[in-house]
């Protein structure tokens, strides 16, 4: 058997009992004073992995100190996600996973993404985290749309290959007041998350992405409010052990005024989650106004660059077609941010070492790094000539048989 508690494996496989001895039940007990909560109980036959199983992922070699972070947002849940699969199949002929119409949150899949992640030189994925709205002020059970991490990765065979991070997405879902804050998502995150060793940490420090600097500011009654709740993370983490934290939030623009209230609230660096275009000379030119406007105020900026952005399938509108950058030109695009942008940020600046990529797998809005009927493995292998000494090599798929597994919830093709 395997114990997992909260999505954690608590131990490694043992035999606890002879084949011909009966299963009868599972009992839970405690050894001291106090209350103990159980709920959500799975019970399951054990199973060895199939013959056909994600191939073991071979990490390619790195070229240089660079982490490159691969934002994502798990959508492709039928019956958990808001929208799903629905809207984008219509658009198929552009935004066809190569791995099916997949269930987000099965382990097979996690692992086949890993596989990807890692042999392209992707260090970390970064996931859009939600708090639940209708349990504010309450202990957290499980966040919002948060299948990807609980069920996918961390019960995936290959987890231990990549790290992975997560941003606070405020918006939508994600509301939150300062005792809130203190009492249940700190705590939660720094036990669920950041002691995790998959979580990726630099000189220690955990890092935290947050979406939204407006909806931040007022959920804590103005940016005096923002700070404190910024110092109280800071100082929990220091008290479970950590060095530090470092504190990213999302802004897609170079407005001096932002730049100025992310200094004034205590954020690290700000970071674009996308430019919203196709268009890589605009990434360049955004990417070049959003440092200048930063150092302007005594601020930084980590670089992102995004394969492209075409929202057809959550707005109802036409596919055009020419939402996307060719692979020739983000591939020119990742050279151009390694080898002429990142050297010209600080010296100390994250910056010169993390690059965010936009997006792992957002079907709907268009912006997918993830090997697709778009552009195959194109981007990926992009990033994998820029910043890796790979070589060569042959990319996978799953078959039609090995699919059937993941693709239970919508079972087209």
């Amino acid at each position: 058997m395997e114990v997992f508690v909260n999505g954690k494996s608590t131990k490694p496989a043992e035999v606890i009992s002879a084949p011909a001895q009966a299963f009868r039940a599972v009992r839970f007990a405690q050894s001291g004073p106090g209350a103990l909560w159980v709920d959500d109980v799975h019970v399951y036959p054990w199973q060895e992995y199939p013959t056909d199983y994600v191939p073991s992922p071979q990490p390619a070699p790195r070229r240089g100190d660079y982490l490159l972070g691969v934002q994502s947002c798990s959508l492709w849940k039928e019956g958990d996600a808001y929208a799903g699969w629905d809207y984008v199949y219509p658009f198929a002929d552009r935004r066809t996973p190569m791995l099916g119409w997949y269930d987000e949150g099965n382990p097979e899949v996690a692992d086949w993404e890993i596989k990807w992640q890692v042999e392209h030189g992707i260090d970390f994925e970064q996931y859009c985290w939600y708090r639940p709205n209708d349990a504010i002020d309450h202990p957290i059970k499980d966040g919002v749309l948060e299948q990807g991490i609980r069920d996918g990765l961390f019960n995936a065979r290959y987890s231990h290959l990549k790290k992975f991070t997560i941003m606070y997405t405020n918006q939508g879902a994600g509301a939150t007041n300062a005792d809130d804050w203190r009492r249940h998502m700190i705590p939660y995150w720094i036990e669920y998350f950041f002691q995790d060793p998959r979580y990726l940490k630099v000189d220690g420090k955990p890092i935290l992405a947050i979406y939204d600097p407006g909806n931040f500011v007022r959920d804590f009654g103005g940016e005096r409010g923002a700070r404190q709740a910024i110092e109280q993370l800071r100082g929990d983490c220091a008290d479970a052990g950590f060095p530090g934290i470092i504190v990213l939030m999302e802004l897609r623009n170079a407005r001096q005024d932002m730049l100025q209230t992310l200094k004034t609230i205590g954020v690290d660096y700000c970071y674009a989650y996308t430019w919203g275009t196709g268009d890589v000379n605009h990434q360049r030119q955004q990417n070049i106004a959003q440092r200048d406007a930063a150092a302007a105020v005594g601020f930084r900026m980590l670089p992102s660059i995004s394969v492209g952005w075409q929202t057809s399938p959550w707005d109802g509108t036409q596919d055009p077609g020419n939402g996307w950058a060719s692979v020739a030109d983000y591939r020119a695009l990742a050279q151009w941010a390694k080898d002429e942008f990142m050297p010209t940020l600080p010296p100390d600046s994250l910056g010169r070492r993390v690059l965010m990529l936009a997006n792992w797998n957002e079907f709907g809005e268009g912006h997918f790094l993830m090997p697709s009927s778009l552009a195959g493995f194109g981007y990926l292998d992009a990033l994998r000539e820029t910043f890796t000494s790979g070589g060569p090599h042959a990319d996978p798929v799953p078959d039609l048989p090995q699919k059937r597994r993941f693709t239970a919830l919508f079972p087209r093709d």
